[in-house]
């Protein structure tokens, strides 16, 4: 018989965490993930999409920009209602735009996560790009 204590841990063991989406090679890949953040869903959905494609430092030095307000954060979707700006012009053709403060400090976050996963793994920091992104709503709080 196993006592409550060896019943607590083997249930700990079972909430291992999952990805959404496994890499074809996971010896030269690094991975983060926050649940539950406290961030507007539409504001951190189109900053993440931003980023997708970058490489790290590029897309830290990106979000830094933003958070300068020297560059801005595209709406492609999500985008009822949301003002024009000069700064979206780099993205093909599109014009609005924002500079959505706490979703990009959280996201920055994540980016240093990753990166001290990535320099646990001995990875090139200056060699990683952010090919998989996914925000999910968070749970609702009453």
């Amino acid at each position: 018989q196993s006592t409550w204590g060896q019943q607590a841990i083997i249930k700990l063991i079972k909430m291992v965490k999952t990805y959404s989406r496994d890499p074809p090679v996971p010896t030269k890949a690094a991975r983060a993930s926050g649940d539950d953040l406290r961030v507007h869903f539409k504001n951190t959905y189109n900053t993440v999409r931003a980023l997708k494609g970058l490489s790290l430092r590029a897309a830290q030095a990106y979000l830094r920009d933003v958070l300068a307000r020297k560059r801005c954060v595209p709406f492609l979707r999500y985008n009822g209602k949301v003002g024009r700006t000069a700064q979206a012009k780099e993205f093909n053709n599109r014009s609005q735009g924002r500079w959505p403060v706490k979703s990009v400090k959280v996201v920055l976050g994540l980016l240093q996560n990753l990166e001290a996963n990535a320099s646990v793994k001995n990875l090139d920091l200056d060699k990683l790009v952010i090919n998989h992104a996914q925000v999910n709503l968070s749970l609702i709080h009453i």
